[in-house]
């Protein structure tokens, strides 16, 4: 045997011939077997037994290929069923790649995993379950394999929930990002939301980063259902337990109603609004901060919290706003929101169903069924699943106040608790004054009983007069301050109602300031010429005080107090304001203090409806003096005519303490058996 070249002299390394054919024959004979292991072994089988143990539902195959070298993989007709065999999805091809060596070590890594023309669909019902859920306890389910990019072609998820009318198809892809590094999850979607047609798009990071707790998931996605729009931009941590959200969130919407049918949160009829915060979750409940909100003329600053960790959720929080226009809160009332007007055949159609209904009562007396011919008071019901579906506790403040009536500030707590809507109290402020209404509706009992009890303390009159104050004060005319109590207790639906059947009283005082024929000029109020010149002359006439007092017997404001006492004259009234009819009825007596040839003392009149109030001199009573001044213009001297326009300085000063003490007793009486049983929490205090 020759030795190498490089060996030391006489020694050689060859090895012999026979046994390098042995290694080679048993290098063959372990290639060939484990490409037979590889062929002839049941991968169909045990891929079929592996899927179906994560899913937790049966997985069958129609066709697996298996490849070598790269160790590849394609599988045909892939279904998977319920327990009765029903299908839940279905792919036609998925062709996958396995790391041949790490098998070795039991890690099953596929570098890449292609899913074609695949459905899936998912129902769930009223209580939450869906087809796929199982009896598996997480402990026995394998470990998903380790998948380095999922692309997705033509795959089309249905989700379904006929009891919350929800039919949605989704189509989900991937595409590739710019610098090719993975892939980019595309989903788009049409059908029914809660029952209004509605599109969704998202766009994410890959599929697999969604399993990657690590890593932040970027994705921005909205929903377009009926006439609201949600968008949601930002990451997430942990997409399956959805956790560590830092999501910005954006709702726009035609009426914030809507977001009852859309996510259970229950909120009057509103203007268009835009809602918009930074979105997180903290178990059950969540969380949305630095709230700007939006509607019509009023923006909201703040947070709230939904919290659903109890069969009814509840929503916390504080809001804030530099301006309030109570317009587009009139939903809260049943009001049409915002700049809208309730139409008038609406109005008509509410005071033919009053006139109806008064007319359907055997006893009722003729001018009982006289209603307005249009209501002011909205008759639309109150939506009792709403106040039974939520809890309530949101605190609203604001600045400045938008409203018909001169307000500044508004400040309520709105507490919903089973069923029970409580104000508590909301409060006005207008300069030192205020105004405080305790409201509460029982939505838990039939026909919502109601209680209203409302005061009014150091409001300033030249506020409610406005731009006339300026003019006015070229007059020398100065202004005083009202104050007043209402309450009010009864049951009924709607706003309207509940003021038709309420039982109660109503009591307003106020002293100092003047009065003069301008004020009304400018107010533009509807009073008849001669009527003006009667109230207040030609020049501003000091008010020494004002006295009203109503009692409220299913429904009608009857007076039993009502003067009013001017350094000339001293007006008694008494009449009736029908609430359910909304027409006035009132008479004033004029009284002056001197003597006065052109005092003309004649009564006159507050008539019409809520919606087209009127004063006027009461004809009859000038007819019948006119009528006199006739016959002793005939029958006399015309000096003889001018008697009856003589006044003998009958009236008197009004006793202004006596008359606020008659009124306060009047509107003192509590609430000795109230409308709205009081919550568990008030039992306790």
């Amino acid at each position: 045997m020759e030795a190498e070249p490089w060996a030391p002299s006489g020694v050689s390394l060859r090895m012999p011939t026979q046994p390098r054919h042995i290694l080679a024959s048993l290098a063959a004979v372990i290639v060939v077997a484990v490409v037979a292991f590889l062929l002839l072994f049941d991968f169909k089988g045990l891929v079929e037994r592996r899927v179906s143990a994560v899913v937790g539902h049966p997985v069958t195959i129609g066709a697996l290929h298996v490849r070598i070298f790269p160790l590849r993989f394609t599988a045909d007709d892939l279904k998977v069923a319920d327990a009765l065999d029903a299908p839940l999805a279905q792919a036609a091809h998925i062709d996958g790649q396995l790391a041949f060596w790490r098998l070795f070590k039991g890690d099953v890594h596929l570098p890449w995993l292609i899913v074609e023309d695949a459905t899936a669909r998912v129902t769930r019902d009223a209580e939450g379950r869906t087809n796929w859920d199982t009896q598996s306890s997480p402990d026995t389910i394998p470990h998903m394999p380790d998948i380095g990019a999922v692309r997705l072609k033509n795959v089309q998820i249905a989700y379904v929930k006929p009891s919350a009318q929800t039919d949605l198809a989704l189509d989900l892809s991937t595409r590739d990002f710019i610098d090719g590094s993975e892939t980019q999850l595309v989903v788009k979607g049409k059908g029914t939301y809660q029952g209004q047609p509605s599109t969704l798009s998202m766009e994410g990071g890959s599929v697999i980063a969604l399993t990657n707790f690590m890593k932040p998931y970027p994705f921005d996605g909205t929903l377009t259902s009926g006439p609201t729009t949600i968008t949601a931009k930002g990451t997430i941590l942990d997409p399956v337990a959805v956790k560590g959200l830092n999501i910005t969130l954006t709702i726009k919407g035609a009426d914030g109603a809507d977001l009852y049918r859309v996510a259970g949160i229950a909120l009057p009829p509103t203007p268009p609004y835009t809602i918009e915060g930074k979105l997180d979750r903290d178990d059950m409940r969540w969380l949305l901060s630095g709230i700007t909100w939006k509607m019509g003329k009023t923006d909201l600053n703040g947070a709230l919290i939904w919290d659903i960790s109890n069969p009814i959720p509840r929503l916390d929080g504080s809001l804030h706003g530099d301006t309030v226009d109570l317009a587009d809160l009139g939903g809260f009332i049943g009001a049409a929101p915002g700049d809208k007007k309730t139409p008038t055949v609406v109005r008509q159609q509410a005071a033919e169903t009053e006139r109806a209904k008064r007319a359907a009562v055997p006893e009722v007396k003729p001018e009982q069924t006289m209603v307005a011919a249009e209501l002011v008071f909205p008759d639309k019901p109150i939506n009792y699943d709403k106040l039974n579906s939520m809890n309530a506790k949101v605190h609203v403040a604001a600045d400045h106040v938008i409203a018909g009536f001169p307000l500044d500030t508004l400040s309520v707590e709105i507490v919903l608790q089973d069923g029970l809507l409580h104000l508590a109290p909301l409060t006005f402020g207008v300069e030192k004054g205020r105004i405080d209404i305790d409201l509460k509706i029982n939505a838990r009992a039939p026909h919502a009983p109601t209680d209203l009890v409302a005061s009014i303390k150091d409001y300033p009159i030249h506020r409610a007069i406005g731009k006339a104050s300026a003019a006015l004060d070229k007059q020398a005319a100065s202004f005083g301050y009202m104050g007043g109590r209402i309450e009010l207790h009864g049951v009924g639906d709607s706003t309207h109602k509940f003021l038709a059947g309420a039982n109660g009283n109503a009591g307003f005082i106020a002293q100092g300031g003047s009065l003069s024929l301008l004020m009304v000029e400018l107010l533009d109020l509807d009073i008849a010429e001669g009527a003006k010149r009667l109230l207040f002359g030609d020049a501003p006439t000091p008010l020494r005080c004002a006295a009203i007092g109503f009692e409220a017997t299913k429904g009608v404001l009857e007076a039993k107090t009502l003067v009013i006492d001017t350094k000339d004259t001293q007006f008694q009234g008494k009449g009736s304001v029908d609430m359910g009819r909304e027409i006035f009825d009132i008479t004033i007596d004029p009284n002056p203090k001197d003597f006065s040839p052109a005092s003309l003392r004649t009564n006159f009149l507050v008539k019409g409806t809520f919606a087209k109030p009127s004063v006027g001199l009461d004809a009859k009573s000038i007819a019948t003096r006119g009528g006199v001044a006739v016959v002793l213009g005939i029958l006399l001297t015309p000096l003889a005519s001018l008697l009856p326009l003589i006044e003998l300085g009958g009236g008197k000063d009004a006793d202004c303490n006596a008359l606020f003490a008659q009124v306060r007793d009047e509107t003192s009486t509590k609430l000795k058996n109230p409308t709205v049983a009081p919550t568990p929490e008030q039992k306790k205090k």
